[in-house]
């Protein structure tokens, strides 16, 4: 009996001892990390306030990741970087906590002003090329080699973090997609590359963060699928309580195999510099993006998605939507989401009716602002609020810094081309709707008839343009 208890006691030591093996193994390699790992990039300058220790400096730059016994133990044996100064402290992802800490207990604060990187919600690489030939014109060649041949800078940029990469699809051979819609300042003019390895890397953490998360019942195998659908739906619509119902049409037309046959990926196959109408003949015309000749999705994103879109892609609405069409002139009163072709021809009709009774309006008050001939409702008002927000947020002003947004002055229009700000839908002499350069006139706006082995809507036998 006595053997018995002194066997017990001997199990229950080693189990102790395992357990406090454990967890001295796990301060250890988080004490290791804290001391090594470069702090992220911050898109702005970091602000010491008076009163702020180098403790709850350390927290929130490493996100609070650590345990706070980790931190005191590693503060404790850094007695030399205790005290703080207040100021701005250029945080550009080149430092761990200690050199981070360094210069504020040095005072190396901010005076110089830097030139700013804005990507937009809906841009793409082409305006990105562009916008970095205006910022940095004596660097574009470098960066304009880096974003042709991106491959290296990713697997650099992410430290062959496999979670990292595989959360943007591994080193491809396009950025397109893969860059977190913000501002990145340039720190380093001999650096440029910086301001995109931040917004590499922050799309590859939120991806990280947000996939194991996602609504398993979404029709895609892989992260980098994700982003493809998000770049769409960011292309589609400007509010974001319709992004689930985008996403949800997407989804459910691929289950049925049904091609997705959406106007923005015609568009980036054209060009991603796409300007105009789009003609029956572009529609026609088979690209490795058309999705009117091709099932499946694109073989890449066609846009910088935004935080909301990505969400959207990973938690797509509980509807059986099929079809969606614009529900009026104003991209503010959103679209009409439809499970039938019947009920699409519909609301297509509805719309065609809108369009007809707005160029009334206009040619009878050419020199008044058009009228809207349905009046907004609640959730039109809580929509225009969402895409005059959205608008504020993607080009911010700034008259101290020099500035430079992923898209040319004139398609600023919350990432969609210049011809989206209005989306005036002409008509052809027989009624049948255009289709601007815009996403908001989706699947099919003119099919009758759909053909039941692909899934895709009948085009009209007149090959005319849409115009």
């Amino acid at each position: 009996m006595q053997k018995k208890h002194w066997l017990r006691v001997f199990e229950f030591t080693l189990a102790a001892l395992a357990l406090l093996l454990a967890a001295a193994f796990y301060i250890l390699r988080q004490y290791e990390l804290l001391d090594t790992q470069k702090i992220d990039a911050r898109n702005k300058p970091y602000k010491v306030e008076t009163g702020m220790t180098s403790r709850t400096v350390g927290e929130e730059l490493t996100q609070n990741q650590y345990p706070e016994l980790v931190v005191k133990l590693w503060l404790h044996n850094h007695p030399q970087l205790q005290a703080v100064q207040k100021g701005r402290y250029r945080i550009d992802g080149t430092k761990n906590l200690a050199e981070v800490l360094s210069d504020m207990v040095q005072g190396k604060v901010i005076e110089d002003e830097y030139p700013q990187l804005t990507i937009i919600e809906g841009g793409n690489l082409a305006y990105l090329h562009a916008a970095l030939k205006k910022l940095l014109p004596k660097q574009y060649p470098k960066l304009k080699e880096l974003l042709e041949q991106p491959a290296d800078f990713i697997i650099e940029s992410l430290k062959n973090d496999q979670e990292l990469l595989k959360a943007v699809g591994g080193a491809g051979t396009s950025l397109e997609g893969l860059l977190m819609p913000a501002t990145y300042p340039v720190f380093h003019q001999d650096k440029p590359q910086e301001a995109l390895v931040a917004a590499l890397r922050a799309t590859a953490r939120f991806m990280a963060a947000e996939w194991p998360l996602r609504d398993k019942s979404i029709f895609v195998n892989t992260p980098y699928e994700a982003l493809i659908v998000a770049s769409i739906i960011e292309r589609e619509t400007l509010i974001n309580d319709e992004r689930p119902h985008v996403a949800a049409v997407f989804y459910n037309r691929l289950r049925k195999k049904m091609r997705l046959q959406t106007d923005p990926t015609v568009m980036y196959g054209i060009s991603p510099e796409f300007q105009g109408k789009l003609t029956r003949d572009m529609l026609k015309k088979d690209t490795p993006y058309n999705t009117y000749t091709r099932a499946g999705l694109p073989p890449t994103p066609i846009s910088m998605p935004s935080k909301s879109s990505i969400l959207a892609a990973l938690h797509p609405a509980d509807t059986d939507a099929l079809y969606f069409v614009a529900a009026d002139i104003s991209p503010a009163l959103g679209h009409v989401f439809t499970g039938t072709l019947d009920d699409h021809n519909k609301a297509v009709a509805d719309y065609r009716r809108e369009v007809s009774e707005y160029k009334k309006t206009q040619s009878s008050s050419k020199n008044s602002e058009p009228k809207n001939p349905k009046k907004e409702d609640k959730k039109a008002e809580k929509n225009k609020a969402q895409v005059l927000s959205a608008n504020d947020n993607k080009v911010p002003v700034n008259t101290e810094k020099q500035t430079v947004s992923a898209l040319p002055d004139d398609q600023k229009h919350a990432g969609k081309p210049s011809s989206d700000k209005q989306q005036t839908a002409k008509g052809s002499d027989d009624g049948k709707v255009l289709k601007e350069n815009s996403g908001e006139l989706v699947i099919s706006l003119d099919a009758k008839t759909e053909d039941q082995n692909s899934g895709k809507h009948a085009v009209d036998k007149q090959d005319k343009d849409l115009k």
